[in-house]
């Protein structure tokens, strides 16, 4: 059995109710046992269907199961009530993360051999200085944001 359907299972069956309970919070999914059942292969379960049992249930394995099997570090959970489109210093706060993300890569890869070539050291000096690039602009648009608070009270 696939380690996505194991977490999906596992979601299910932690959740109130189970997969009923979870497929009828899902708007009245009556199926959902059948697609996380590993002996009836021709239904199978969808990706918005899993990403919305993972919110319904604040569980995340899936999620977790997919980041280990495509070797990538799990996501950040992000707090409530922003929405990234809309707040400049969270969309910056995401491309900080990536930017990180990337050097966490590059650093991986020029290890992997044992042997730090020049090139593996400038790839990874490359995304450094990107990563310290958008950490520079978060701080500046934070700061602007606590200008803006203080000169309100003043």
């Amino acid at each position: 059995m696939s380690p996505l359907l194991i977490a999906a299972r596992a979601i299910a069956k932690h959740y109130p109710g189970g997969a009923a309970g979870l497929g009828r919070d899902m708007g009245g999914k009556t199926n959902l046992a059948d697609e996380l059942n590993p002996n009836l292969p021709k239904s199978k379960l969808g990706l918005e269907d899993a990403v919305e049992m993972e919110i319904l249930a604040n569980d995340y394995r899936i999620l977790y199961e997919h980041c280990a099997m495509t070797r990538h570090f799990p996501a950040l959970p992000m707090p409530e009530g922003f929405d990234m489109a809309d707040d400049q210093c969270m969309r910056t706060l995401s491309e900080t993360a990536k930017e990180f993300s990337d050097v966490v890569s590059s650093t991986a890869m020029a290890l992997s051999d044992g042997v730090v070539s020049d090139n593996d050291l400038a790839q990874v000096t490359r995304e450094w200085s990107e990563l310290i690039v958008k950490g520079q602009a978060l701080m500046q648009q934070l700061s602007a944001l606590n200008a803006r608070l203080k000169a309100r009270s003043a």
